[in-house]
């Protein structure tokens, strides 16, 4: 089977742009006679592309894409979206690369239960209250800044700034109790953050290809050919894909409901400019609405009745899953006998991997 991959607001690791808060990643298995069929009443005379951007910025536009995803076509067993807050995947890290590994190392695994993500959860909704005067976003940006441009100076920037925030922690334990799960990370900066350099860790994308990818390994069997819209941001993380591609024993990891399989079942990957193949064009418009309607969502955008009527005509139901906060707090997901979370699981998967591709 063939599947059509497109983004919208990818802008890799720069995860505060205010310009593009909010990621997506579309895919589709409708062939290129039918996104030809639906892509048609959109383009003007001259175009040989539809492009959401330009669509949805007039009344004529609208319209037209209201009538476009109106179509019987568009359904979650042929077009799947997933979405990701940028700033919530910014807190979701710092979790992830500086309060589990101390939580581990104290024999607390914050994976079980999706502890980590009630924990991001909680941070991204009580971070400014806990640390506030801009105390929250120092320590979010200067995480950023030492995860994207990893050196001594901001490192050292990113100590001084965690070192300030748990001193008000301690001064104010009763609302700023959470931030102490940071009390390791000061001194273990290198240790923590220094494995994943020049990885594609931080990069929300190569997370929402393989999550959707599996969303597809659930619903047929057998191998895919995957072809992605030229991407920069994304063409730099293929050397991280195709190690999640590479043949190896079938597992499932992760815990409770949340499971994902590996090898991704990807016998292809093309890179493929859209203006050649219809279905990266319908791809590239259902990503651009899911953005765009995530960041009325997600407040960072002012809501339209054009984005009600979005809503209204099921284009909703295409977005399966994404990177997005919730006010969930609560520990599900228990760990059973025998079971191994997605990042220890992912993290044996590419070692065997990279073993096998140097033998």
């Amino acid at each position: 089977m063939k599947l059509y991959f497109d983004e919208a607001g990818n802008t890799g690791t720069d995860l505060f742009n205010n310009a593009q808060p909010v990621a997506s990643l579309a895919s589709t298995s409708l062939d290129a006679y039918e996104c030809k069929e639906l892509i048609s009443p959109l383009l003007r005379q001259g175009q040989d592309e539809a492009k959401y951007s330009v669509l949805r910025g007039t009344v004529r536009g609208q319209d037209a894409l209201l009538g476009f995803f109106s179509s019987s076509c568009f359904t979650p067993a042929t077009t799947k979206v997933m979405v990701a807050d940028k700033r919530f995947v910014v807190v979701a890290h710092l979790v992830d690369k500086l309060i589990e590994p101390a939580a581990h190392e104290d024999g607390v695994d914050l994976y079980d239960g999706d502890a980590q993500i009630a924990y991001a959860n909680m941070l991204h909704l009580a971070g400014p209250f806990m640390l506030p005067d801009g105390r929250w976003d120092n320590v979010l940006k200067a995480f950023l800044a030492a995860i994207r441009r990893p050196t001594d100076e901001t490192y050292e920037a990113l100590a001084f700034v965690l070192c300030s925030a748990l001193q008000y922690a301690v001064t104010h334990g009763e609302i700023s109790q959470a931030i102490l799960g940071l009390a390791k990370a000061p001194d273990n900066l290198h240790r923590y953050l220094d494995p994943f350099i020049g990885t594609a860790a931080f990069d929300p994308m190569p997370n929402l290809f393989a999550s959707l990818v599996n969303y597809w390994m659930k619903q047929s069997d057998g191998q895919f050919h995957a072809i992605h819209d030229q991407s920069k941001p994304l063409k730099t993380s293929e050397p991280h894909l195709r190690l999640l591609m590479t043949p190896q024993s079938s597992r499932t990891i992760g815990y409770g409901d949340r499971k994902f399989e590996l090898p991704l079942r990807i016998s292809e990957l093309t890179f493929a400019d859209s203006k050649d193949h219809p279905s990266l064009q319908v791809a590239d418009l259902v990503a651009g609405a899911a953005m765009d309607l995530f960041c009325v969502h997600l407040g960072y955008r002012e809501r339209t009745p054009y984005h009600d009527a979005l809503q209204s005509s099921g284009f909703i139901n295409l977005i399966i899953d994404g990177i997005v906060p919730s006010s969930d707090i609560t520990r599900e997901n228990d760990a059973q006998a025998g079971e191994t979370s997605i990042v220890d699981g992912t993290t044996s998967f590419i070692r065997e991997a990279r073993a096998a591709r140097d033998e």
